[in-house]
């Protein structure tokens, strides 16, 4: 999965599609634990787009959190500015 699509993607897929990406990666070592996985690479490729859906994800997190402490300290300094009260 190229990391364009899965920057596209919303959050509430991309977290689908790391469950869906989590159990069928389950499923592969468990073939491999038997001895019956035919694509081994195919493991390794699962473990990488996880770690790309989580990269996006913490990004947009990150983001989200830094947007907020922006406008809670614009807020603060407006009323401090202002003269207004200084409460939390």
């Amino acid at each position: 999965m190229k990391f364009k699509e899965i920057a596209e993607m919303s959050s509430e897929e991309l977290q689908t599609k790391k469950r869906d990406m989590r159990q069928e990666s389950l499923h592969l070592r468990l073939q491999q634990q038997s001895g019956q996985l035919e694509q081994p690479s195919r493991l390794r490729l699962l473990r990488r787009d996880v770690a790309k859906i989580e990269t996006v994800l913490s990004q947009r997190a990150k983001k989200s959190d830094y947007r907020l402490q922006s406008q809670l300290t614009i807020r603060w300094t407006e009323r401090s500015l202002l003269g207004l009260r200084l409460e939390p």
